[in-house]
């Protein structure tokens, strides 16, 4: 599963929800692993692990616009508020506020494997950054 838009969070181990268009295939109790990116890898180029397997607590499926306040936080986004987090997810995922979504919940099933130096106002600001350039490419 790619993490590229959270990598950062996803290493700190502030994120424990995501979530997808598709991935309806879920089960509670399965292993998936986070990578950096899985799709658009150039010829030669690889898939970049970060970490350990996670494994999957629950899925749901509802509109995006049906998100609770806490889900910001456990998406990684301390301080957003939910309009903010579906517009964000709607520009770099295309769709609309209604549309179904698939809510997947996880935990850190391996140890930490290295410390992630970044205080969470850091992984914040980084992460507003990424987003604000992948706005502008985007439209």
């Amino acid at each position: 599963m790619s993490f590229a838009l959270t990598t950062e969070q996803l290493l700190a181990r502030t994120k424990t929800v995501t979530r997808r268009r598709g991935w309806q295939f879920l089960k509670v109790g399965e292993q998936i692993q986070p990578v950096r990116k899985s799709q658009g890898i150039r010829k030669g180029g690889h898939v970049e692990r970060l970490g350990g397997p996670i494994q999957i607590v629950d899925v749901r499926f509802e509109p995006l616009v049906r998100m609770e306040l806490a889900d910001v936080a456990r998406e990684g986004f301390p301080g957003w508020c939910v309009e903010e987090f579906i517009a964000m997810f709607c520009r770099t995922h295309a769709c609309q506020p209604q549309d179904e979504v698939t809510r997947i919940e996880f935990a850190y099933v391996a140890p930490v494997e290295r410390e992630v130096e970044l205080a969470p106002d850091a992984a914040t600001a980084a992460l507003t950054r990424t987003f604000e350039t992948l706005a502008r490419r985007h439209g």
